[in-house]
C-alpha cells in the first residue's frame, strides 16, 4: 500500500530497489571467477582488506560506483537492473557460483564494530547454534511439524543468496534455526544419556 501511494503501483519490494540488486548481481556474474568470491568473503569478514580483490566484491562500493548520489531511484534505473539481469544471464554458472558463496555470507556470524570480545562471542554463539542446527537436521525432514520452520528458512536462503547476502539478513528468520537447534541439542543430550 505504500509502494502504490508513493509510486502510484504496488510493489512487493521497493519499486526501483531490485534494479541495483540485479545491476550488481550482473557486474559480480561478469567478473568474478573461481575462488575469488571465497577471496571476497576473506576480505569482507577477516583480514578486511579490499586492495587484493576486485571491486566487484563489494556489493556497496560497485552500487555506489554506478549511484555516485545516492539512491532516489526513479524508472531511469530500471535499465540498470535489466543490463544486471542481462549479464546474469550470460554468466549464468558464475552467477551460481557465487551464490553458493551467498549461502555462506548469510550464514556468517553477524560481527561489527563492536569490539574483538562481541566477534568472538557472536562467532560461538553461532557455531553452537549451528551444531545444534546439525543434530536436528534429521528431525527436521521427518517430522511435519517442522517442515513450517523448514519452508522459513529456506525461503530465506533463497531470496538473499539469488539477490544479496548479508548475516545480519538472516535475524527475520533467526528463530527458526534456534528452534531446530533446540530439537538438535534435545536429541543430542538424550542419546548421550541413553549412553550412560
Amino acid at each position: 500500500l505504500r509502494n502504490t501511494l508513493e509510486v502510484g503501483r504496488p510493489c512487493i519490494t521497493g519499486c526501483y530497489r531490485s534494479a541495483v540488486t540485479w545491476y550488481v548481481r550482473g557486474e559480480q556474474a561478469e567478473h568474478l571467477r573461481g575462488l575469488t568470491p571465497l577471496r571476497c568473503l576473506w576480505a569482507e569478514y577477516i583480514s578486511r582488506d579490499w586492495s587484493v580483490v576486485p571491486p566487484q566484491c563489494s556489493f556497496n562500493a560497485v552500487m555506489h560506483a554506478h549511484w555516485p548520489k545516492g539512491l532516489p531511484l526513479s524508472d531511469a534505473d530500471q535499465p540498470s537492473g535489466i543490463a544486471g539481469q542481462q549479464k546474469i544471464l550470460a554468466n549464468f554458472p558464475s552467477y551460481l557460483w557465487f551464490s553458493v558463496f551467498e549461502i555462506l555470507e548469510l550464514h556468517l556470524p553477524y560481527v561489527n564494530g563492536w569490539g574483538h570480545t562481541y566477534n568472538i562471542l557472536a562467532a560461538l554463539a553461532t557455531t553452537v547454534l549451528y551444531a545444534g542446527c546439525l543434530f536436528g537436521l534429521r528431525r527436521l525432514f521427518i517430522d511435519r511439524m517442522f517442515w513450517l520452520l523448514l519452508s522459513i528458512m529456506v525461503y530465506t536462503v533463497l531470496v538473499f543468496i539469488l539477490t544479496d547476502a548479508t548475516p545480519r539478513y538472516l535475524m527475520p528468520a533467526i528463530f527458526s534455526y534456534f528452534a531446530v537447534g533446540a530439537v538438535g541439542f534435545d536429541r543430542l543430550f538424550g542419546f548421550l544419556k541413553r549412553m550412560k
